[in-house]
């Protein structure tokens, strides 16, 4: 029995969450942005959330980045990473 209440529960939860990014994904990406949401992860319903953006993701392009421009950049990072270890 606490199996199908549970059941009825995430299949409700779930349909809310779809509901609710189906709406937000009517604004715009500006107000999302201000919001702190994801337009990635609001398409993608209840399996997105939360919808918050990831703050953490590390956005590279190498194709814009020389090997040659690369080092001097990881070499710096080092050094203000020892500088806050320290």
């Amino acid at each position: 029995m606490k199996f199908i209440i549970d059941a009825l529960n995430t299949l409700f939860n779930n349909v809310a969450k779809n509901r609710t990014a189906k709406e937000l994904l009517e604004m715009t990406d500006s107000r999302l942005k201000d919001l702190g949401l994801s337009r990635f992860k609001l398409e993608q319903g209840a399996a997105g959330h939360p919808w918050k953006i990831d703050t953490n993701a590390v956005v590279l392009s190498f194709s814009t980045i020389k090997a040659s421009q690369a080092a001097p950049v990881v070499h710096s990072q080092a050094i203000q990473a020892e500088k806050v270890a320290a």
